[in-house]
């Protein structure tokens, strides 16, 4: 066999090699699309937006206890939510998060020190938490 003429044959071969790529990978896409979108158990996975509703909402320096409602976008609150305090306006003791779980009451208590301000006013402890279900 003549090597000029097996190079005849598949230079043809060569030429509709990316048209077949695009068409393989549209293809491909879409299936991949309509799979995806046939699992519902997803859903299960989603986050709900919450707000956190501090009392009270200034605290002075000294040992003091916050209550936090985790409540929706209805105002109703959620039991059984993680909300994470971190002071970026206020001082925590030891500077680290302040992790709680709202209980059955759905209000979580967050004791710790808050540090006084160098300008001895009191700080507002909106902190900006992160509700998560």
């Amino acid at each position: 066999m003549n090597f000029e003429s097996v190079r005849s044959k598949t230079d043809r071969g060569v030429a509709g090699l990316p048209i077949r790529l695009v068409v393989a990978f549209v293809v491909g896409t879409a299936v991949l699309g309509v799979i995806l979108n046939m699992v519902s158990g997803v859903g299960a996975l989603t986050a709900t937006e919450l707000d956190a509703q501090p009392t009270p909402d200034v605290v002075r320096p000294g040992n003091r206890t916050v209550t936090v409602a985790a409540v929706d976008a209805d105002g109703h609150t959620v039991p059984g939510v993680t909300v994470v305090l971190s002071g970026d306006t206020a001082g925590l003791a030891g500077g680290e998060p302040i992790v709680a779980r709202t209980n059955a009451n759905r209000c979580g208590d967050a004791p710790r020190d808050a540090d006084a301000p160098a300008d001895g006013r009191s700080r507002d402890p909106s902190a900006h938490g992160q509700a998560a279900e």
